[in-house]
């Protein structure tokens, strides 16, 4: 049975973001090693990962629109993968209409940042949650005053 929001832990290690689970599942992604190396430990030491509704739809979704043949047949092995994770290493949060009138505000602070309402979203659920780490390379999270990992 797959967790939803109503079902959580009461704590979270790390947030998955689009841009870690890319390259994680993308052996052509230049960070590739590193995040396989990060993804690793985590599930290995037992950390509790956690990741939203809107990540799943916007990597899913960039994998498929890719020119590259082999990037889009990766989007299928990324679902293959959630279904094997969760629970209990990964939980996704189904994002709440509570969440999509902060994540309005959040924008409205950060207007001058390319941010994404995915990652906005992120940081909002992030906070919730009190995850100060995010599996990702964008660095605009440093700006909401994430760490990002790797």
């Amino acid at each position: 049975m797959k967790r939803t929001s109503t079902e959580v832990p009461a704590h979270f290690d790390l947030f998955v973001d689009s841009a870690g689970f890319i390259a994680v599942m993308n052996d052509r992604d230049p960070a590739h090693e590193k995040e396989i190396e990060l993804w690793n430990l985590s599930i290995e030491t037992g950390k509790l990962l956690v990741t939203s509704n809107f990540v799943i739809g916007e990597t899913y979704t960039w994998m498929r629109y890719r020119k590259n043949p082999h990037i889009r047949q990766q989007a299928f092995s990324f679902l293959e993968l959630l279904d094997q994770i969760q629970p209990p290493v990964l939980t996704i949060i189904q994002v709440s209409a509570s969440v999509d009138k902060q994540t309005s505000k959040l924008l409205k602070k950060y207007r001058d940042l390319p941010l994404s309402y995915c990652d906005a979203t992120s940081i909002v659920l992030a906070d919730q949650f009190g995850v100060d780490q995010i599996f990702t390379f964008d660095q605009h999270f440093l700006a909401a005053g994430k760490v990002i990992k790797p």
